[in-house]
Order: structure tokens, then C-alpha cells, then sequence
């Protein structure tokens, strides 16, 4: 028998169970989605949208809220550490690491 896997069931658990934790990593002044970067009245009104059922933005949020905790844990718990884009030129200056 072949094995099946299953989808998980995002857009539910952002509507229900999780909807408290997606608007604290996601919504409001506190929210963990650096403004330079994320246009917090875009992610707003993402996240309306799921909300009421108008579209299934599940996938976005997830990446959002995957993007939230790692900026909350390696970029603001860290502030003395300087997060840079990396180019082509500062990957083979650094030998690719």
C-alpha cells in the first residue's frame, strides 16, 4: 500500500485555534514583521480577508508567521547583530558559507 499523507488544515487553525497567535506574530504596533521590510496595513488586510472567509491567504500567513519567529529569535533577541542581504559578491568573498 502506498503511503498518504495529509494536508494540515492552516486556514482553519488560523481562523480559530490559532488566530490569537497569528495577530500577535502579524497584527498591530507589536507585531513581529519588521516595517522595513513588510507593509503592516497590507498584512492587515490580509489577514481580514482570511478572516472572514473572503480568501484563503493560509500559505502566506504561514510563511509570514515562519518569517515573524525567526526575526523575533535570531533579529530582535539579538539587536548587537547586523543582518545584511546577501549578494553574490558577499557569498564568494566569504569562500560560499
Amino acid at each position: 500500500k502506498r503511503k498518504q499523507g495529509f494536508s494540515v488544515p492552516l486556514r482553519e487553525w488560523f481562523r480559530s485555534d490559532l488566530r490569537e497567535m497569528v495577530g500577535d506574530y502579524l497584527g498591530g504596533a507589536n507585531g513581529s514583521l519588521p516595517t522595513e521590510i513588510f507593509d503592516r496595513t497590507e498584512v492587515a488586510a490580509t489577514l481580514r480577508r482570511h478572516y472572514r472567509g473572503e480568501a484563503d491567504h493560509s500559505d502566506v500567513l504561514w510563511l509570514l508567521m515562519q518569517y515573524a519567529a525567526w526575526h523575533d529569535d535570531y533579529v530582535r533577541r539579538r539587536p548587537d547583530a547586523e543582518i545584511r542581504p546577501r549578494t553574490s559578491a558577499t557569498v564568494l568573498a566569504r569562500g560560499g558559507d
